[in-house]
């Protein structure tokens, strides 16, 4: 079974693959078309989410490097620095919200960006604190 991902031009199927059309050829005289699908890489997946969420990583180039160096799974994350939370999305979405627990170092002060609240109603875990602070980023890791 394959189901679209809310808000993307792709696919996931029941194995954890993603898949993305990439041509309709009408194959017959009636006007029926068939859909061809490439299945996605790394890279294709993160900018597709980044693209989902608007997140300002895509604009600075940030994608191949995640694609090259970030592993297909992984159970704990820290995003320093939340702003809107736009890669926070990104994050959840691509290592799964029922696999990750995504960690939001911030100091979650500026009013135009998102709070420690919506964060938590998300399942986030928050860390208040300065993040050249190197005691505070310790702390975090004791957790």
């Amino acid at each position: 079974m394959v189901k679209k991902v809310d808000g993307t031009d792709f696919y996931k199927d029941t194995d954890g693959f993603y898949w993305k059309p990439v041509e309709s050829k009408d194959i017959t005289a009636t006007g029926l078309f068939k859909t061809q699908f490439h299945k996605m890489n790394k890279l294709e997946r993160l900018t597709a989410l980044a693209e989902k969420y608007g997140t300002d990583k895509l604009q600075h180039g940030y994608m191949p490097h995640y694609a090259k160096h970030l592993p297909d799974t992984c159970r704990t994350f820290l995003e320093i620095g939340v702003a809107e939370a736009k890669s926070a999305h990104v994050w959840n979405d691509f290592y799964g919200e029922d696999e990750l627990e995504l960690h939001l170092a911030d100091l979650f002060i500026n009013p135009d960006f998102v709070s420690q609240r919506y964060c938590w109603n998300r399942g986030w875990e928050t860390h208040k604190g300065d993040s050249s602070d190197y005691k505070f980023l310790y702390t975090i890791t004791e957790m």
